[in-house]
């Protein structure tokens, strides 16, 4: 909609334009972001605008479709095919930025095609014009004029080329309230290159505040474009946004100092010993499901342009299970079973897994009868007085492993996520098809992997030490 009888369209410049409504419509986003209301219809905007709150309140104008204007006609008249201008000029429509619109007898007409050139001159006519008029609006105002025999005179003198009633009422009302100055007030806007070592630190800053922050909100605190500060941070400051990961348990200091000891003793006798960890035999207890959802990983799919995303039923975990627990060594498998269906894992329970764990691995391990070590988490039923009397009396040592570390067990990050990988989002007729899958899956696993499990675990023992943090699962740490 036009509001005056006269004025210029602006084309704009390829690129990212700023214009003095974007940071009206970054106050609308934010407060959209955090708002219930639903918008199901165009009108619902016009409500929602009104409610959005700042320091300047928003004025919503409800516009009808008669008070929208179509340049299609301009386009098919007057600006079709022009190659001179009404001077005979040769017309180059790459340099034209401006457009002159008079509105007649409520008809909305284009005479007028204005270049980059003639437009500064024209322009600085203009302002020469705003200057004269405000200063004969100050001069009214110290005689004691009315704003309205002001604005009679100055239509007088300047006819069509005076100005707006609305601009004379703010300008006899300024000088009336004191102001001296006839000049526009400096306007608040965005530097053409902001990548500067100043910007750089006040995002550095502004960051070490909250780490929370997003680069829109970055953007509008610090004046800058969007990309700008996108680029400082992943180009100049050198960081990236992840999420946090879900730890077991924040240590205390005291679990942290346990967790070093015992890092360092375990590196300690695996230096001192190459052989301890071939002799090593770790093993603990797991759930697996009749069915567990696929992670949203597995569900990506290369798709051709255009195609449709694809869509899932949001899931859980079924109510049926089993358990099983395994034992395994650098070689392959050592024992495994599948706990009974309403068995508890006790210390009794345990005793007895335990001995035939002993009795296996006399019968594949032979070479290590009398030399392995076990390894296993610090459950309460590992750690029962029964279980640490049962492995002494069959001279079996153990080694330790600490608290609320499962990056430190071979099984939690290696054997129970690679078998659960493959079963998840497979539905399971009963507990025994669920068996017969995980145990498919283990007989799968090559012998190199477990290898290189081995390996890693030694790796996290140093990563520890070096590093000196309780969890560092995803960090990709290299100490090597």
């Amino acid at each position: 909609m036009f509001h005056s009888t006269k004025g210029f369209c602006q084309r704009l410049l390829p690129g990212h334009t700023h214009l003095e409504c974007d940071v009206d419509h970054t106050k609308i986003e934010r407060a959209k972001k955090f708002s219930d209301i639903p918008i199901m219809i165009p009108r619902d905007w016009y409500q929602f605008v009104r409610t959005v709150k700042g320091k300047k309140p928003i004025k919503v104008i409800e516009m009808k479709q008669e008070q929208f204007f179509s340049f299609s006609n301009l386009v098919s008249t007057s600006l079709t095919k022009k190659t001179v201008d009404t001077d005979g000029n040769k017309v180059n429509w790459f340099h034209i930025r401006w457009i002159r619109y008079e509105k007649v007898y409520g008809k909305l007409q284009f005479n007028c095609v204005v270049f980059d050139n003639v437009f500064v001159r024209r322009v600085t006519n203009m302002e020469q014009r705003n200057i004269e008029q405000r200063y004969a609006i100050k001069f009214c105002v110290k005689l004691g004029d009315s704003v309205m025999e002001t604005y009679n005179k100055l239509v007088k003198v300047f006819s069509d080329e005076a100005l707006s009633r609305a601009q004379v009422f703010r300008w006899h009302n300024n000088f009336k309230n004191g102001r001296e100055s006839v000049g526009d007030e400096p306007r608040s806007g965005r530097p053409v290159e902001a990548r500067t070592d100043n910007n750089v630190q006040r995002v550095r800053t502004l960051v070490r505040q909250d780490r929370r922050l997003i680069v829109r909100m970055l953007a509008d605190e610090l004046n800058l474009k969007r990309e700008t500060v996108r680029k400082i941070l992943t180009d100049d400051l050198s960081m990236k946004k992840l999420c946090a990961t879900m730890v077991p348990k924040n240590l205390l200091a005291e679990q942290k100092h346990v967790q070093m000891s015992i890092s360092q003793d375990c590196l300690e006798q695996v230096e001192a010993d190459s052989t301890l960890l071939d002799r090593v035999i770790t093993g603990d207890e797991s759930w697996y499901f009749q069915y567990d959802p696929e992670t949203k990983r597995q569900s990506q799919q290369w798709l051709s342009p255009g195609a449709a995303r694809p869509k899932k039923a949001r899931m859980s975990k079924s109510k049926v299970k089993t358990m099983m627990i395994c034992f395994f060594d650098s070689k392959g498998i050592v024992h495994k079973e599948f706990v009974p269906p309403g068995q508890t894992v006790s210390q009794h329970f345990y005793l007895k897994v335990l001995d035939r764990l002993r009795k296996r691995v006399i019968r594949v391990r032979p070479e290590i009868v009398k030399t392995w070590i076990l390894h296993h988490d610090n459950a309460p039923c590992h750690h029962a007085f029964s279980v640490s009397r049962f492995l002494t009396s069959k001279n079996i040592a153990v080694l330790p492993q600490a608290p609320y570390s499962p990056d430190m067990s071979p099984c939690d990050f290696f054997l129970f996520p690679q078998t659960k990988l493959v079963v998840k989002g497979t539905h399971f007729e009963s507990i025994t098809d669920i068996q017969n899958a995980v145990t498919r899956v283990l007989q799968d696993i090559p012998v190199e992997a477990f290898q290189k499990c081995y390996e890693s675990w030694k790796k996290r023992w140093n990563q520890y030490i070096v590093v000196g943090r309780e969890y560092f699962e995803g960090d990709h740490i290299d100490v090597s």
